[in-house]
């Protein structure tokens, strides 16, 4: 049975991330990932670009296709096979019922960090019965939040994931999930991991270096105003 040390919740510049798809994967490689996402604020695109950098350069990775989508209630991560397009603000319920039909995986991202546009309890209960997992811990959350979500999932029989959410390279793998696969891993055996609960998060202590970094880069975003890639 594959074992994938996986972060599903990276940013690049594509959006508001500060390194590029092949820095994020040559940065993976190097951290021990098998498997990632890049998730840029409403857009495919970083990810679509890292998984044709890995498909190029023959990389061993699993590169799956993700964004991270603001609706109408906060962010949502979703993972698919094949992109689709969507408009920033969508309805919440309408975007998770758009994205299964699509076959794909739609994950709530840090949902009790109403400061970083989670969706709260309000959001997450109306889709409670569409959903089998929630990222419970994000690098960039406060363990107090993060240990709410953990255990809304636990009474709610939601599985918990963990990612970093990062948006420099330091970040990458702070937070990650352990992903047991039946077989190679793509959405349909992400699915079915989740679904058996063959997934575990690691949430190992992180410097105060990580968060230092992360201030130091929303500055000079800010100051160079830079749109893209």
């Amino acid at each position: 049975m594959p074992v994938y040390k996986a972060d599903l919740h990276i940013h690049s510049c594509f959006s508001d991330g500060k390194p590029t798809p092949m820095e994020i994967l040559r940065t993976s490689l190097e951290k021990g990932l098998k498997a990632i996402s890049v998730t840029d604020h409403n857009t495919f695109k970083g990810s679509i670009e890292a998984k044709n950098i890995l498909k190029e350069k023959k990389l061993d990775m699993v590169l799956m296709l993700g964004t991270e989508v603001r609706t109408d209630m906060g962010d949502m991560l979703v993972y698919c096979e094949e992109p689709f397009h969507f408009q920033s603000g969508i309805q919440l319920e309408y975007l998770v019922d758009i994205a299964i039909e699509r076959g794909c995986i739609v994950i709530p991202a840090h949902p009790f960090d109403r400061i970083r546009f989670g969706i709260g309890i309000d959001g997450l209960n109306k889709i409670l019965n569409k959903i089998t997992a929630v990222e419970c811990f994000n690098a960039f959350s406060s363990w107090s939040l993060n240990s709410r979500v953990s255990t809304y999932a636990r009474d709610m029989g939601l599985r918990c994931l963990a990612n970093s959410d990062a948006h420099t390279l330091k970040a990458i793998g702070s937070y990650y999930t352990i992903i047991n696969a039946e077989d190679t891993l793509n959405i349909e055996s992400f699915k079915r991991a989740i679904e058996k609960r063959s997934v575990r998060t690691e949430t190992p202590p992180l410097p105060l270096s990580l968060y230092l970094d992360k201030m130091k880069w929303s500055i000079e975003r800010r100051m160079k105003r830079r749109e893209s890639c």
